[in-house]
């Protein structure tokens, strides 16, 4: 274990990364931070902690100076990084004025914490520095790699926080991660291990928060092991099922009232945004080179189209995520000025959503569904983009996609398939085998999106279409029940709960169609949505991931609620 976790460590970065491991350290030392690192001057103390020393069982003040990397003659005393400064700084400036006076009574511990090691060439300057300063009576130690791991290893991953089957668990989810049609088997049972314990296992299960604060110390560990083999989609998908998952039990606990239990919900959501941000900034690039995804990849169409759409839902699930999380903000900060946070999180919401619009327009596929179930990446898409003022693109993306559809079923009779299947896909488009499609959702949606967009053209050509080539196509829609929570964070929850409306009528009037909608908002029992955990504590991103996730259609309410009552 020590040796996956000194691996770990080697590759965090100073700023953001190790200092955030050593404040979640020191939580499970008991030794409570003050300050957290943030940008600005700090006059040489990254991290402000008060507890007792484990050393000496003594209540201390732990100032905290975090660098990266290796300590040699070159950064002690010059470059932007270097270490002597630091502590001059810490000796001279903040002891004698930043120390808050109701500690300062206790003895003062200053720790150089690094992820690197003290070189030969800078041992004789480390140590002469603290036999110079051992004369003012303030501890002076050094934290390197070997010994963050042995704490980490001791406060983190010892045997009570992570029993033997959890690690095995976890060096397998290390070993597989960057395979690239890895089904998460591994990862799914390490969490499961750790947040719901078998009650026949001999293994003493876990305090309730440290489950929480465990399964995101792995979702990191395996996000920081995939960024260094540059394959970050699984990373993507373990963060997105350790928030589900988490939730999970967040509810089976009923701690959505508890702050704490909450508190460390947010570390992970804070988590998958960080994995969110790293894998758009490696592919957000091919949003705007024509065909990108079909030049990478060297596919045919079929599969083109099928990577299409699931990029399609990643940027979208990543552009909602951030939404909802300005949006959060926004209203806590209602009555006072937005910090620096919620302006970078808008610019990204903006950022996305013109990254979204340019993956569109760049690559064909996305006109093109050939899954009745790829209308989830559509409402994620069209949700993200109406949520940020581009209804008039969507117009013109929806009425590409109904040209597309009409115009492949002139020439081939190919239609949407209702049911996934890889090989009836490829009987289509490589055998010319085709199916009439019994039902479809996907065309259900779509009229409903033109009600949203008040849009009665794109409307009446849906209407138009259907009459000419699918008449017989039974249109439905898919509506969660108040069972919905018991399925939704593990599996594809509409295939074991939720009722789903037949038959349904397109009327030649959008209005009355509009009116069917209304109505139908308004019975509880067919918008259960609002009472479910997520909504009522203010996480409503939880059930578009969770969609996108396990490929659960995107609840109506979402759509519906946008829809413009006169």
């Amino acid at each position: 274990m020590k040796a996956i976790i000194k691996d770990y460590l080697t590759i965090l970065k100073e700023d953001g990364e190790l200092d955030a491991l050593l404040v979640n350290l020191l939580f499970h030392m008991n030794i409570e931070p003050k300050s957290r690192p943030q940008k600005g001057r700090q006059h040489g103390v990254d991290i402000m902690a008060v507890g007792k020393d484990p050393e000496d069982d003594i209540k201390k003040v732990f100032l905290i100076s975090v660098k990266r990397g290796n300590l040699d003659r070159n950064n002690w005393n010059s470059g932007k990084n270097s270490i002597k400064p630091s502590l001059e700084e810490i000796f001279e400036v903040y002891i004698p004025t930043q120390i808050a006076k109701e500690y300062t009574s206790l003895p003062v511990k200053i720790v150089f914490a690094m992820n690197g090691v003290i070189e030969q060439t800078a041992m004789p300057l480390w140590n002469g520095y603290k036999n110079k300063n051992s004369k003012r009576k303030i501890k002076l130690v050094d934290w390197d790699i070997d010994k963050i791991a042995l704490m980490s290893e001791e406060y983190l991953f010892n045997e009570t926080l992570l029993p033997g089957s959890s690690l095995l668990l976890l060096r397998k989810s290390l070993a597989f991660i960057d395979v690239n049609d890895y089904n998460l088997l591994h990862v799914t049972q390490l969490f499961n291990n750790i947040l719901f314990h078998n009650k026949s296992s001999k293994e003493k299960p876990l305090g309730k928060y440290k489950r929480l604060s465990l399964i995101n110390i792995c979702v990191n560990l395996i996000f920081k092991w995939a960024r260094e083999q540059n394959n970050l989609k699984n990373a993507l998908f373990t963060a997105e099922r350790g928030v589900l998952l988490s939730w999970k039990f967040v509810a089976e606990q009923k701690g959505e009232n508890d702050k704490k239990f909450i508190k460390q919900f947010v570390e992970i959501t804070t988590t998958l945004l960080n994995v969110q941000h790293a894998y758009g900034e490696k592919t957000i690039q091919y949003c705007f080179v024509k065909d990108s995804l079909n030049y990478v990849g060297r596919l045919n169409h079929s599969e083109y189209t099928l990577l299409c759409y699931e990029y399609l839902g990643i940027i979208s699930t990543v552009g909602l995520n951030y939404y909802y999380l300005a949006e959060t903000l926004d209203v806590a900060y209602k009555n006072e000025a937005l910090n620096e946070n919620m302006s970078l999180l808008n610019q990204r919401v903006v950022e996305l959503s013109e990254s979204l619009l340019q993956f569109v327009f760049n690559n064909p596929g996305c006109n093109y569904p050939v899954y009745d179930s790829h209308s989830i990446e559509l409402n994620l898409a069209f949700l993200f983009l109406y949520k940020t003022g581009r209804s008039e693109e969507i117009k013109s993306w929806i009425d590409r996609i109904l040209k597309t559809i009409e115009i492949t079923y002139s020439r081939t009779k190919f239609f949407p398939l209702f049911y996934e299947s890889h090989d009836k896909l490829i009987d289509a488009k490589v055998n010319g085998i085709t199916e009439k499609q019994p039902s479809s959702i996907l065309l259900t949606i779509i009229a409903e999106w033109c009600v949203v967009l008040n849009s009665p053209t794109l409307y009446k050509n849906l209407l138009e279409m259907n009459k000419r080539h699918f008449p017989e196509i039974n249109l439905q829609l898919w509506y969660p029940d108040k069972e919905i929570e018991k399925h939704l964070y593990t599996e594809n929850a509409d295939q074991e709960c939720g009722k789903t409306k037949y038959s349904i009528t397109l009327y030649d009037d959008m209005i009355e169609y509009e009116k069917e909608i209304i109505e139908e908002l308004n019975m509880m029992n067919l918008s259960p949505e609002l009472e479910l955990g997520f909504f009522k504590n203010g996480f409503p991103f939880l059930g578009l991931l969770a969609s996108r996730h396990y490929k659960t259609m995107v609840f109506p309410y979402y759509w519906r609620s946008l829809v413009k009552v006169v």
